[in-house]
């Protein structure tokens, strides 16, 4: 592919429509395909954007010897903006990142070539689309990947020869990464880069894109990057959502980006830390005074959906930190409590126990929750029968008792807290169900304790 970017514009005169498809092709992911050629698809988008600014463009509709505008942008376009989702991972990590980085460059040198020769070519919507995917990685977790975004970003906004159309909110952005500070940012470092990029929050047609990146950063693994982007993205939002408009905004794109990305473990699983630290931050703290508002119960919804029938146990447990935290919200601490019994009886040791940790601190910060739930109805009858949901909290091993039995225990917090019990599906008897039930009627819980284990370690893939 790298050839026939190279070769000279008299030697494709021709075959120029194949050399564009044939290089199109070759950037497409391929289904069950996707941790194979990362390189050759870095080549074939770097090899279509040297074909392109080497053949040109031209208003002549006859591709012999030169790319049709009218076709040509929008299939060149497509593929580059395409390339900008290649988040493929194998054992290396996220190989997409080469693709990503290639595709911004030639976006780059693209956009300044059509800016120049056939500004018409460059609309608003299609602006948009590209610098709002050059935002996204500059927000980013990879340093190199957002020092390529940071440049590429950079030398669109601040041409001057040519000057690139249609860039929204153009004076806004520059205001926010002036020229001088372009120059002078290092943006592969975390510390430099955050505290400028969050501030795009502030400009609407770029909000999700710089939300989901810094999603992505502040759930990441490397701690320094976790710590300067949740510091700068809390700094910001305390200000920033002090106004009720702004405050709806950012609720309304944090569900839009939820549902969008829903069951795509690369966005949510980060997703469900981030919101764990603005809500145990309090920047949804006013929220707690409308009941009316929507965005508590549609974010408890989310999270209902992206937890059901998961058997990532990673994933589980950064939901339940979630779940505790909307219990601050009047209306849903039935519903929360209700998802967090159900995590209480998880076949996966580590779920029961994570969450019967997280509970206790909820149950302890939120303590009109106990006395909400012992108040209407059974508050007598607990009492009675010594099913203090605190006790059975602490004194439960949660990780070590045979399934049956912690079953039973979470069945009297339900009572004690007046909250449903959870019913097992017709047919959902699983082999961890069974095991347990073995192993107690053994007397013993070594058997339902590593059977569950084996579950979750046969669905890790080891």
């Amino acid at each position: 592919s790298l050839a026939l970017g190279a070769l000279p514009a008299i030697m494709a005169q021709g075959k120029i429509p194949q050399i564009l498809s044939s290089l199109v092709a070759a950037m497409k992911v391929e289904s069950g395909m996707e941790s194979q050629f990362a390189e050759a698809r870095r080549d074939s988008t770097k090899a279509l954007g040297r074909f392109c600014l080497t053949v040109g463009f031209h208003d002549d509709p006859d591709p012999t010897y030169r790319l049709p505008l009218a076709t040509s942008v929008a299939m060149v376009y497509d593929a580059l903006l395409g390339s900008m989702n290649d988040y493929t991972m194998d054992s290396r990590g996220d190989i997409g990142a080469c693709v990503r980085e290639a595709s911004m460059v030639c976006l780059c040198d693209l956009t300044l070539s059509l800016a120049e020769h056939h500004p018409s070519c460059l609309t608003e919507s299609l602006m948009l689309t590209v610098m709002s995917s050059i935002i996204r990685q500059s927000s980013e977790k990879i340093d190199r990947t957002r020092a390529v975004a940071g440049r590429v970003l950079a030398k669109l906004l601040h041409s001057t020869s040519p000057v690139v159309p249609n860039i929204a909110e153009r004076q806004q952005l520059a205001d926010i990464l002036s020229e001088t500070l372009c120059s002078e940012l290092n943006w592969a470092s975390a510390s430099d880069t955050f505290p400028h990029t969050v501030r795009l929050l502030s400009l609407s047609p770029y909000r999700q894109s710089v939300l989901v990146g810094v999603v992505v950063s502040v759930g990441g693994m490397t701690e320094s990057l976790v710590k300067h982007s949740s510091s700068a993205l809390v700094e910001f939002l305390r200000d920033f959502m002090d106004s009720a408009e702004n405050l709806t905004a950012i609720c309304d794109d944090i569900s839009t980006i939820f549902t969008k990305y829903q069951k795509v473990d690369r966005v949510t699983v980060p997703l469900l830390k981030t919101l764990d630290m603005l809500l145990s931050v309090g920047c949804f703290d006013s929220l707690t005074t409308q009941q009316s508002h929507p965005f508590p119960g549609k974010l408890l919804s989310l999270c209902k959906a992206e937890t059901a029938r998961c058997g990532d146990a990673k994933k589980l447990i950064d939901s339940i930190p979630v779940f505790c935290s909307l219990l601050q919200f009047p209306g849903l601490r039935t519903s929360c409590l209700q998802q967090l019994t159900i995590l209480l009886g998880h076949k996966y040791p580590r779920v029961r126990a994570r969450t019967a940790d997280y509970l206790i601190v909820a149950l302890v910060s939120y303590a009109d929750v106990i006395a909400a739930g012992t108040s209407e109805g059974s508050a007598a009858s607990a009492a009675d029968a010594g099913d203090d949901p605190m006790t059975i909290l602490s004194m439960t091993a949660w990780d070590d008792e045979p399934l049956p039995a912690v079953r039973q225990a979470r069945n009297k917090i339900c009572r004690a807290l007046n909250v449903p019990e959870p019913k097992a599906l017709p047919g959902a008897t699983t082999e961890a169900t069974k095991s347990g039930v073995k192993g107690a009627a053994s007397g013993g819980s070594a058997h339902n304790k590593y059977a569950t284990y084996q579950d979750l370690v046969n669905r890790a893939g080891y």
